[in-house]
């Protein structure tokens, strides 16, 4: 009896494990099914195949699924001759974000995160809902660019971690 017994344990557990196995398997596709978007002006971006284009609202382009938008804004090196900032075009995007900061009133201060990315995070009400933000900036060969990931903040939890993952998949001419 005490043989039978061992034996279900053991069969029980190859099988936990074989589905563990599987499970890993699964969310390891996952990340690796990411469909490449290009966006106008030169930048493009990787995410899961059920991110489609959406309404721009006001921003250069985005593209969304149920849960989560990712809006893009351009800034053309032409606006900073405009305001007699020519020399920021050479600059690197530290000072860009310095600049982002003051200009667009945005509080939370932007610093690399292991790649060199410069990020931020931070909380705002929209529509009477709080939603959760991870912003990061690139440059481009004409233009600097702000990037938002946006979710309800109730959902942060489920995306946290996937933001910084389809950030760097950012690239941009």
């Amino acid at each position: 009896m005490k043989k039978f017994a061992l034996r279900i344990a053991v069969a029980a557990m190859a099988v936990l494990m074989l589905f563990s196995a599987v499970g890993c398997a699964v969310t390891d596709s996952a990340q690796s099914d990411l469909v490449r978007h290009d966006v106008e002006g030169g930048i493009s971006i990787s995410l899961p195949p059920d991110f489609e284009e959406a309404d721009p609202e006001g921003f250069h382009y985005v593209i969304a699924n149920e849960d989560v938008k990712v809006m893009f804004v351009r800034d053309p090196y032409e606006n900073f001759f405009n305001m007699g900032l020519e020399n920021l075009v050479d600059a690197d995007l530290g000072l860009y974000a310095e600049i982002f900061g003051l200009y667009y009133e945005f509080s939370t201060v932007f610093a690399p995160d292991e790649n060199g990315n410069y990020v931020a995070t931070h909380r705002a009400t929209e529509d009477g809902e709080m939603h959760f933000y991870y912003a990061t900036l690139r440059k481009g060969s004409d233009s600097f660019w702000a990037i938002y990931f946006n979710c309800k903040d109730s959902d942060a939890d489920k995306y946290i971690d996937r933001f910084p993952v389809w950030n760097n998949t950012i690239t941009v001419e």
